[in-house]
């Protein structure tokens, strides 16, 4: 068990399909009969957050100031419950192995947090911080806030 003092604030959600071939060669000749392929449809979602233990708070009186971590990617999980294969090879030449679905699919979560990175989530998690960290501190009674980001 390992304490965590981070918060999500922005969730991405996606939906994509891999898909995968390959086969044997022999100096840079495909070898007959060795192809082997997927195409698999599969739901997963980022989530964008601050770490908390990084945020540093300076109280003057009736204003504070309030240094955020920059914004972060804090989780990207695809749900293994919404994997669908749509086409599979069965060859024995060259069978499908595990690895080959996770090698897949690790190259597609990277390929998905640039794409979340492009739509702007971290943009989004700045103001989401900034919106619930300036609630909490009016509500304290603080009359001038500082928020600004390392």
């Amino acid at each position: 068990i390992v304490d965590i003092q981070e918060i999500s604030l922005v969730q991405y959600n996606y939906t994509g399909v891999v898909g995968f071939e390959d086969r044997k060669t022999v100096a840079d000749i495909n070898v007959p009969f060795t192809r082997k392929h997927f195409l698999v449809k599969y739901d997963g979602y980022i989530k964008g957050g601050i770490d908390f233990d990084e945020i540093d708070i300076e109280v003057f009186e009736s204003r504070v100031s309030v240094r955020l971590p920059k914004p972060r990617i804090i989780d990207n999980v695809i749900d293994e419950s919404s994997l669908v294969v749509y086409d599979e090879s069965n060859n024995i030449f060259n069978p499908i192995k595990i690895e080959d679905y996770n090698d897949a699919l690790i190259m597609e979560k990277a390929k998905m947090e640039q794409e979340a990175m492009e739509k702007g989530i971290l943009d989004r998690v700045q103001s989401q911080a900034t919106s619930l960290i300036n609630t909490m501190v009016i509500d304290m009674g603080f009359e001038e806030i500082d928020i600004s980001f390392k």
